[in-house]
Parts: C-alpha cells; sequence; structure tokens
C-alpha cells in the first residue's frame, strides 16, 4: 500500500474532503444564522423561528457545501495523483 500512488491519494482526497466539508457546512450555518436574524429583524420571519428550526438550517447548510466539497475533493485528488506519481521511486538521500 505504501507505493500505491492512488491509494494515497484517495487517503489524502478523503481527509482533505472531510476537513473542507465541516468548514464550509459550519461556515455556511453561520451565514445563514446571520441571514435568519437579519430576516426575523424586518418582520419577514416570525421571532424564534431560527431557535427553533435549527435542525432545519443544519441540513440547509450541509446541502449547500455539498458541490463545493465534491468539486474540490476531485481537484485536490487530481493534484495529489500527479504528485504522488511524481514521487514514485523516491528515495531520500541525508545530506553528507
Amino acid at each position: 500500500m505504501r507505493t500505491n500512488p492512488k491509494f494515497i491519494a484517495a487517503v489524502t482526497t478523503a481527509l482533505f474532503a472531510g476537513t473542507l466539508g465541516v468548514l464550509i457546512a459550519v461556515a455556511g450555518f453561520g451565514v445563514l444564522r446571520i441571514a435568519e436574524q437579519m430576516l426575523e429583524a424586518v418582520g419577514v420571519l416570525p421571532l424564534r423561528w431560527g431557535e427553533n428550526n435549527v435542525g432545519l438550517l443544519m441540513q440547509i447548510s450541509g446541502f449547500l457545501s455539498v458541490p463545493a466539497v465534491i468539486w474540490f475533493g476531485l481537484w485536490f485528488f487530481r493534484k495529489a495523483i500527479a504528485g504522488e506519481r511524481g514521487l514514485t521511486g523516491y528515495k531520500y538521500k541525508p545530506p553528507n
């Protein structure tokens, strides 16, 4: 497994995409929460709508983050596989 570039690229892409997905979903939730509070302030939404629908806001932020995570995951996988193929056969030689 150590010398398989596709496996190494897939593992690093999974770690990258998972971390990125969490970050984008959390940021998206914050933006939705701010927008929801502004809509409450101007009277478009009833008071306490956000507190009563936290699950819905979390689902919306999760669904909105999926396309970005898929795109960045594919982009990163292409970069990782090219980098791993470039390192095939590389042996570390310490400086003298």
